[in-house]
C-alpha cells in the first residue's frame, strides 16, 4: 500500500477511489443474479416434486454429499423420507414464495411450508429455513430440512 502513498496525487487518487467504492456501493459480496434465484426456487420445487412422486432418487439427488444439520446426515434425512414414502400414500409439500437471499456460492430461503399427508386430518405446517450451496453451478440444499415433522 505504501507505493500508492508516494505522493500526494497518488495518495489523493487512492482516497477517491475508496470513497467512490464505498459511495457506489462496492462490497465483497457477488451480485446476485436472477439465474442465481431461479436456480435455488427450480431446486425447492423439484424436491416438492420428488416428494409428491415418491421418488427418493430425485429427492437424494437435492441434498449437498456432506449435508449436516443439527446431527442428521443426508443419508439419515433420505431413509427417513424413504420410510414416509412406504408409509403414507401420498405426501404434498408446498412452500409459501418467500425472497431469495444470494451471497457468493450459498442461498437462503425462510418461508412456511406445509404437508398434506394421506390419513392426516389437517396439513402439517412449519416454518423452514433452508440454506442451498452452490457446487459446479448446481445449486444444492445445504440445510433446514426437519425431518420429524410426521
Amino acid at each position: 500500500m505504501n507505493f500508492l502513498l508516494n505522493s500526494p496525487k497518488r495518495a489523493l487518487f487512492t482516497a477517491f477511489m475508496l470513497i467512490l467504492m464505498v459511495v457506489s456501493g462496492c462490497s465483497p459480496q457477488s451480485e446476485v443474479t436472477e439465474e442465481d434465484v431461479v436456480g435455488v426456487r427450480k431446486v425447492m420445487e423439484d424436491r416438492a416434486k420428488a416428494i409428491a412422486a415418491k421418488n427418493i432418487t430425485a429427492y437424494a439427488a437435492l441434498f449437498f454429499d456432506e449435508y449436516n444439520e443439527r446431527s442428521v446426515t443426508k443419508a439419515q434425512l433420505v431413509d427417513d423420507m424413504a420410510q414416509k414414502f412406504e408409509k403414507h400414500a401420498t405426501i404434498k409439500l408446498t412452500y409459501q414464495r418467500s425472497p431469495v437471499e444470494v451471497k457468493f456460492n450459498t442461498a437462503r430461503v425462510v418461508s412456511r411450508i406445509s404437508y398434506e399427508v394421506a390419513g392426516f386430518e389437517k396439513p402439517i405446517y412449519d416454518q423452514e429455513t433452508l440454506t442451498f450451496r452452490r457446487i459446479n453451478d448446481r445449486w444444492v440444499i445445504a440445510g433446514g430440512v426437519n425431518p420429524n415433522l410426521f
